[in-house]
C-alpha cells in the first residue's frame, strides 16, 4: 500500500523548515571562516536529504499510480511541483525552499575567489 501523499509533502515542508531554513541562515551568517565551511557542509547535507525525500516521494507514489487514488496522485504532483520533469505547476516545497535556494544562488555569486 502507498504512502499518504499528504504525508508525504508534509514531511518535506517540516524538513525545509527544521533543517534547510535554519543552515542556510547559519551559513549566511557566519563570520569565521570555519564555521562557513562547516554551516555550508550543513546545509548541503540538508539539500541532499530533502532530495531523498522527493525522490521517496516519487517513488512511493507515482510508481504507484495504479493503487492511488486520482485526487492523491493530483496532490502528490502538486508537492512535487517542479521536482518532477513535467512539473509545471509550483508545489508546496517550491514555494517553502525556493527563496531560500535563490538567496543561496545570489550569496555564491557574490563570493570573491
Amino acid at each position: 500500500m502507498a504512502s499518504d501523499p499528504r504525508a508525504l509533502i508534509r514531511l518535506q515542508a517540516d524538513h525545509v523548515n527544521r533543517s534547510l531554513v535554519p543552515s542556510f541562515y547559519r551559513y549566511l551568517q557566519a563570520q569565521d571562516r570555519d564555521k562557513q565551511i562547516k554551516y555550508g557542509k550543513e546545509f548541503h547535507a540538508s539539500i541532499e536529504d530533502l532530495v531523498k525525500l522527493l525522490q521517496r516521494a516519487e517513488q512511493e507514489l507515482l510508481e504507484d499510480e495504479g493503487n492511488t487514488e486520482e485526487d492523491d496522485v493530483r496532490a502528490i504532483r502538486k508537492g512535487l511541483g517542479t521536482w518532477l520533469p513535467d512539473g509545471n505547476d509550483l508545489g508546496w516545497v517550491d514555494i517553502m525552499a525556493g527563496p531560500c535556494m535563490n538567496n543561496f544562488r545570489l550569496n555564491l555569486l557574490a563570493v570573491e575567489y
